[in-house]
């Protein structure tokens, strides 16, 4: 895992700035840690 991919990073995220965990579109309803990785990160911009 790259050190730079992390969720909170990424352009799939959906939570807040700052926050914990929010919202990511591949899992449905649930919330993923925003320090998580997955191998669908994408870059966001």
């Amino acid at each position: 895992m790259p050190p730079a991919q992390l969720c909170h990073n990424c352009a799939l995220y959906q939570g807040a700035t700052g926050s914990a965990s929010g919202g990511c579109p591949l899992f449905g309803r649930k919330h993923v840690a925003a320090k998580g990785w997955c191998s669908a990160w994408t870059r966001k911009g």
